[in-house]
């Protein structure tokens, strides 16, 4: 007898949170609500929103290829407000460029440094260049084929050909 009285108390109370679940899912949708509009005066407001794009110069040595690479990224994501700011960035980017030196055009030979040897006991440090696919052990302040070596260290190296200078990165 206990569990009839359990069963009819149960099943009503089971029957009325379904139909609430039921109500909430499928009764709303239907309805005429003014809920999901936008109020005009927020209209007027989104209307007056305007994006902005701007550019990211990743402009780095590829860490694992060596070279230098340059890639251009535009994005829309920016608000309106930062206009002033990235034309003003654009602006000091132009100035920056402008003010570099203009290199004649002169040619530099193909040059690979791939590290050094330091001999323990001297405390001598040897560089290895390449040079046009020729490979040499080099030191610092010595002359070969034109180029005087500058600063040796594990990760560059500094060659100086005339008037211009140039460091390479291993």
């Amino acid at each position: 007898m206990k569990n009839k009285k359990l069963i009819y108390i149960l099943i009503p109370l089971v029957l009325v949170v379904w139909g609430n679940i039921f109500y909430q899912l499928f009764g709303s949708a239907g309805g005429d609500d003014d809920e999901g509009e936008i109020p005009t005066d927020q209209k007027e407001i989104a209307r007056e929103v305007k994006k902005d794009t701007f550019t990211i110069v990743a402009d780095y040595r590829d860490p694992f290829l060596g070279k230098q690479t340059t890639v251009n990224t535009v994005s829309n994501t920016s608000p309106d407000n930062s206009v002033k700011k990235h034309q003003a960035d654009k602006d000091k980017n132009k100035k920056e460029k402008k003010e570099e030196p203009v290199v004649s055009n002169f040619k530099w030979p193909q040059l690979v440094y791939s590290g050094l040897v330091i001999n323990k006991k001297s405390s001598d440090i040897v560089g290895l260049l390449s040079v046009n696919s020729k490979q040499f052990l080099v030191r610092k302040g010595q002359l070969i084929e034109g180029l005087t070596i500058g600063n040796i260290s594990s990760d560059s190296i500094t060659i100086v050909m005339g008037e211009n200078i140039k460091t390479l990165i291993k």
